[in-house]
């Protein structure tokens, strides 16, 4: 009798890459509430109780792809807060860095704004927190530039700029490259991060 092969252990793993991947697609594609679990489940390859060996819930899908989108995030901006320099110059760089945040993660975020309330209650504190830093760190880098501005003149500021900036990369039908994306929305943000009076 012959023995069935083993699963390789990186199976697991790649299956539940696949059923987030499939689920931020969907979810952008189509929103949150239009979308069931044997969906995903199909689109991954799976089915929808397939989906549960991995995820107890679609909002804890949703939390999942949130969550790793603004580690990415704050992984990136801090390398960048780490590194010297003017306010001026420090500003620019972060302005640069969320210029440069990919089209998925863009759209995770985006995709969480419109979504939150579908999340699981016990996950949106971390990621109000989260979300949160990242803001402030933009805040503190506005406010070197213009200590005229009021802390919450600079948060609501910071809020429309980079809200929409997000916004409109998240929503481009075609992913703009790096380079060229840079030349449009870095001008574009620090004009109105610097020029408000």
């Amino acid at each position: 009798m012959s023995r069935k092969p083993r699963q390789p252990r990186s199976v697991p793993f790649l299956r539940q890459e696949k059923i987030l991947d499939a689920a931020a697609t969907l979810f952008r594609e189509r929103g949150f509430a239009a979308i069931s679990i044997d969906e995903i489940g199909t689109a991954a390859g799976t089915t929808g109780p397939g989906v549960y060996k991995y995820f107890p819930s679609k909002g804890a899908l949703l939390a999942e792809i949130l969550e790793r989108a603004i580690y990415r995030m704050r992984v990136d901006f801090a390398r960048v807060l780490l590194v010297e320099g003017t306010p001026i110059e420090r500003l620019e760089r972060i302005v640069t860095a969320y210029v440069d945040v990919t089209e998925p993660e863009a759209r995770a975020v985006v995709l969480g704004s419109r979504d939150f309330i579908h999340l699981p209650e016990e996950r949106k504190p971390a990621l109000r927190a989260s979300y949160h830093g990242l803001r402030e760190a933009f805040v503190d880098a506005l406010v070197a530039v213009r200590p005229d501005m009021p802390r919450q003149d600079a948060k609501v500021t910071v809020m429309a700029v980079f809200g929409g900036l997000l916004t409109s990369v998240a929503l481009l039908s075609r992913p703009i490259s790096g380079e060229r994306k840079r030349r449009i929305y870095v001008p574009m943000a620090m004009a109105a991060l610097i020029g408000l009076p």
